[in-house]
């Protein structure tokens, strides 16, 4: 049987950006190198690492390798909107552009060092949400590893805490062997998003190929679950595999999901509350029955996973919560506001502390996203629940204390598998958002850059608020 030219066309016009691509992301892997977040100080380097005397060619090449990568990203979207392609053909892609950020230095985080760190504390039997980096005394990791976090119990749950001690007999004793196998769990998480994101565009009636390509083949996502390995892959797979089930009428099996989700990180117990909200309001009878079967389930998932792991309820604790927040960047919106604010203010010759303006606007931030998410909560209904949960998660991450770039994909996964995947600010996050940081892991923005975003924040917020698809949510309409 002869296929269609049509399926035939879709099949080949796949090939050229995905043989760039992968070009693309190997030029940033090997002059990563040199570019990269890699070990310090400088006694590991990795393999095919230039020469100091050539850092400028390094930076260049670099750079360039990522403009073709985001071109041969843009052109496979062009291709999605078109007619789209199929799993099969994504993963392929997947999988190429995958393995040169697999095998390459760490690129826009030093968060892999940290996971490493962690997890030895785990296979030495050590309490990570009580022990530090420090206490392994490997100066060289120690070095390597971002200042803030280098004196800092683990801030993550006790799913993550479970995942690393089953992943650290894998990593051996030399730091390059033990980043890559500490990649792995991201990268299984990225393969279950794809999988997951291709079934729910199929029951949300959305088209796939806009999704993945919004999603699992962003750089966005590449860069943070291959090249990285941040453990928010595991996060949003759970979730997104919970909105299965939920769309399945499984609804237990959703608040187990979910749990074990938000024992990964916290910010997915939005998925329970907007879960309970939606069979609260969708049931006729035993509406009460069902919220503490929802409570119990919840907390019983979190309770078994805190017990499993061992080491107590340290990850849950207010100075645990508090340790993601404490840095400040310019690329988070409230404290680039809050900068923005106390510079006009001391204009005006008012004696007002920056710092205490700072925390006033990351207080605002922190009460809209309250209000936010009982807005969209009660809102959502059993068809527009998905889109709710995603802006919701979104808000979360844009609106938080602290935001990196990362974080991003709580919300995109979800908002790509519904109507609101034709937004061009998801494109755009997913294909710039990763650049808010440098090669090597710092924010990009410094110095008196908030006179510029500062001002750029308010705009945006105005945008948003007045925007159709936010005012359709606060209706119900969408």
């Amino acid at each position: 049987m002869l296929r269609s030219p049509h399926t035939v066309d879709h099949h080949e016009s796949l090939l050229l950006p995905g043989i760039m691509g992968t070009v693309g992301f190997a030029a940033m892997a090997w002059f990563g190198t040199n570019e990269g977040a890699i070990p310090l100080p400088e006694t590991v380097r990795w393999p095919l690492a230039l020469p100091h005397a050539l850092d400028g060619v390094a930076w260049l090449g670099f750079w360039i390798g990522a403009l073709i990568a985001l071109f041969a990203w843009l052109s496979i979207g062009r291709q999605a909107r078109e007619g789209g392609f199929r799993l099969r053909a994504a993963l392929g892609v997947l999988g190429a552009w995958s393995l040169p950020l697999l095998l390459g230095p760490p690129l826009f985080s030093r968060d892999p060092y940290s996971y490493v760190a962690q997890g030895l504390l785990s296979r030495m039997g050590a309490n990570p949400y009580v022990a530090t980096p420090r206490s392994l005394h490997d100066p060289h990791l120690l070095a390597s590893i971002a200042a803030p976090w280098r004196a800092t119990p683990s801030p993550y749950g006790p799913l993550t805490v479970l995942v690393s001690h089953a992943v650290a007999p894998l990593a051996g004793n030399t730091l390059i062997r033990q980043v890559i196998v500490f990649r792995i769990p991201g990268l299984l998480g990225l393969i279950a998003i794809a999988l997951a994101i291709a079934h729910l565009a199929s029951l949300t009636k959305t088209s796939s190929s806009r999704a993945l390509w919004l999603t699992v083949l962003s750089p966005l996502f590449l860069l943070s679950f291959v090249s990285t390995g941040h453990n928010d892959a595991i996060m949003i797979a759970l979730v997104l595999v919970a909105i299965i089930a939920m769309l399945a009428n499984r609804y237990l099996i959703a608040i187990a999901l979910a749990g074990f989700s938000a024992a990964c990180k916290l910010p997915a117990l939005a998925a329970t509350v907007v879960f309970g909200s939606v069979e609260f309001q969708s049931v006729r009878s035993r509406r009460w029955l069902r919220l503490i079967v929802t409570l119990l389930v919840t907390a019983g998932v979190i309770a078994l996973t805190t017990l499993l792991a061992g080491n107590g309820w340290g990850w849950a604790s207010p100075s645990a919560l508090k340790i993601p927040t404490e840095l400040r960047t310019l690329i988070t919106p409230s404290v680039c506001l809050g900068y923005f604010v106390a510079s006009v203010l001391h204009l005006l010759q008012l004696p007002v502390s920056t710092h205490v303006v700072i925390s006033l606007a990351q207080d605002m931030f922190e009460l809209g996203i309250i209000a936010a998410t009982l807005i969209l909560t009660w809102r959502a209904t059993r068809e527009t629940f998905v889109a709710h949960l995603g802006m919701i998660l979104l808000l979360l991450a844009i609106l938080g204390p602290v935001i990196w770039p990362w974080y991003l994909t709580w919300g995109i996964a979800l908002l790509a598998v519904t109507t609101l995947q034709h937004l061009r600010i998801l494109a755009v996050l997913g294909g710039l958002a990763m650049f808010s940081v440098t090669a090597n892991g710092t924010p990009i923005l410094y110095g008196r850059s908030f006179l510029i975003t500062g001002p750029l924040v308010i705009i945006g917020l105005v945008w948003f608020l007045r925007s159709s698809t936010w005012m359709a949510m606060v209706r119900g309409d969408a």
